[in-house]
């Protein structure tokens, strides 16, 4: 029987088993990554991850003259990821 390394014969089930845990761990944390629940890049989904994460979303309609103002209350009150959409009307 062929090894990869050299190894006791009363051991070689125990290398065998070592050996696939590591390759196991190793391509897992891999796959894990690459393919584990990741952070939405449309404003839409994130503010559906927030929420399934406990936080609050907060919607209104302002006008754009107003947005900096509203920015600054909600900045100065510990709100995180603001996202404003602006429309002129007209």
């Amino acid at each position: 029987m062929a090894s990869i390394m050299p190894v006791d014969p009363s051991l070689r089930s125990v290398a065998a088993a070592l050996l696939f845990f590591a390759i196991g761990a190793s391509v897992g944390g891999v796959l894990g990554g690459a393919l584990g629940k990741q952070q939405s890049t449309h404003a839409g989904f994130r503010m559906i991850d927030a929420m399934e994460d406990g936080n609050i979303a907060v919607i209104g309609s302002i006008s754009v003259s107003q947005a900096d103002d509203v920015r600054l209350a909600l900045e100065k009150n510990a709100a995180s990821d603001i996202v404003m959409v602006a429309k002129e009307l007209g």
